[in-house]
């Protein structure tokens, strides 16, 4: 069962949560119900909020967050910059903290959304979910109906002997014609070698093929459970259910054989996790608490230094976000994941003042009050670069509205609103894509000098 050490909990689980025992599987699609969001056991009446499923690759969870914010509340964009801290706790007891109420919590499952554990199928259940103290398996307890949909009811069929089993690695399958290829073999939702040679080969291709890789990390899929009830609570949070190569169960292959691929894997984990709380942020207008865990460690022993570096490629990315970031531990951090929190634990990222349309003979004295040092004899060239990359927070070459929003709004939060910043990102934005580029930006700060203009993009 994957995932890192956590709290024992009890074998009569179960039927503390739904009010009747398990029973096989077939009595247990008879005897409940699911609709629009809902379980229902039919022999107690009782009702469970489960949520929605839903299984979408890394890019359509993208595209979900660029629609979010162009339709989201506008408090959104000044909602503060990404936070991040390590925290030792059982699982169980942040899900029910009503605190944490609409919180995502990032979950360790195998890649077909379960907690099966080593000798069991869908089949058996989930009541044993409890005989192994893992993070997986507490997330799954915490959010009973939603554990149950995923075992029974999930596609209609469930994912019993009869049914259609999830698989979160289908999508990055067809990118590198898996079928084709023959790397890997999907078993009860651990990820195994096809033959012999075949992860090593992939891992190869990826690590040759940088296009390659960045299409095979954005078709990973991840569950996103939303609106699932917390067990004994009131309350409900979104539950990302993500998967890891499973690295230490073959001797056979080394580690370094895995390496590329679980990277991949594991940076796709962490950007979609925190991309369905961006999303969450962007419709609310407000904060959003995320809970994550060190996906792939534990039993499936990928190491330590790809979790974080993964982990922190992704909180760089989404630097500029309103996300409140806690990495979950059950035992002490390990420095690794310690060092993560330097620069990022506090109220927010480093404040800047944004910079309005001027000349770049002016940008020099802007760029000291930020702390960049500027020397005397650069020229507007040089200058505008060093101004571009300090408001492009998050490095990825243009500025997205949440960026010039936060340029504009440090300089007057009253007069720079959401609708007048749109005002202004769509005179800035020639192409009217929604993001300005560099050559824009020039243009837009040097709007009265068209010298200057062509000297810096000459």
């Amino acid at each position: 069962m994957p995932g890192t050490r956590d709290v024992v909990l009890s074998p009569n689980w179960f039927e503390e949560a739904f009010g009747v025992p398990e029973g096989r599987y077939k009595d247990m699609r008879n005897d409940f119900e699911a609709a629009a969001g809902l379980l229902i056991c039919k022999s107690t009446g009782k009702m469970f909020q489960a949520g929605t499923l839903r299984t979408p690759t890394l890019a359509s969870l993208k595209a979900q967050l660029d629609a979010a914010r162009q339709e989201g509340h506008g408090d959104y964009y000044h909602a503060g910059a990404l936070n991040f801290e390590n925290l030792t706790s059982d699982s169980l007891s942040l899900y029910q903290d009503p605190k944490n109420a609409g919180s995502v919590f990032q979950v360790c499952s195998l890649f077909n959304c379960l907690e099966t554990t080593e000798g069991h199928q869908p089949e058996d259940g989930i009541t044993h979910y409890c005989s192994k103290a893992t993070q997986g398996a507490a997330s799954a307890i915490a959010c009973p109906a939603a554990a149950f949909f995923r075992n029974y009811f999930v596609h209609s069929t469930g994912q019993g002997a009869s049914g259609r089993p999830v698989d979160l690695l289908e999508e990055l399958g067809n990118v590198v014609q898996n079928s084709k290829n023959g790397y890997w073999t999907m078993k009860n939702g651990h990820c195994l070698p096809r033959v012999d040679g075949s992860i090593a080969r992939l891992s190869q291709r990826l690590a040759t093929n940088h296009e390659l890789e960045h299409q095979a990390r954005e078709a990973v899929q991840v569950g996103v459970h939303w609106e699932t009830e917390v067990w004994q609570m009131s309350h409900q949070v979104c539950q990302v259910l993500c998967g890891a190569l499973p690295v230490g169960y073959l001797k056979a292959v080394r580690s370094n054989d895995w390496s590329v691929f679980a990277k991949v894997v594991l940076q796709a984990a962490y950007e979609a996790t925190l991309t369905v709380a961006s999303c969450l942020a962007a419709k609310r207008g407000a904060r959003v608490k995320v809970f994550l865990t060190a996906i792939g460690a534990g039993s499936l022993s990928n190491r330590v230094s790809w979790i974080a570096s993964t982990l922190e490629r992704s909180l760089e990315e989404f630097a500029s976000e309103p996300l409140d970031v806690v990495l979950v531990h059950f035992a002490a951090p390990q420095v690794d994941f310690e060092e993560l929190e330097a620069g990022r634990n506090g109220s927010s990222s480093i404040p800047l003042r944004p910079l309005t349309p001027t000349t770049p003979s002016r940008l020099n004295e802007r760029l000291r009050d930020y702390g960049v040092e500027v020397q005397p004899e650069e020229d507007h060239v040089a200058v505008m670069r060093k101004a571009f990359s300090l408001y492009d927070q998050n490095g990825d070459g243009v500025l997205d509205r949440a960026e010039f929003f936060t340029m504009l709004h440090k300089l007057d939060e009253e007069f720079f609103t959401p609708h007048v910043v749109d005002v202004l990102l769509k005179e800035a934005d020639v192409d009217q894509d929604g993001k300005i580029y560099y050559h824009e930006f020039v243009r837009w700060i040097c709007q009265e000098d068209e010298e200057i203009v062509n000297r810096v993009l000459r």
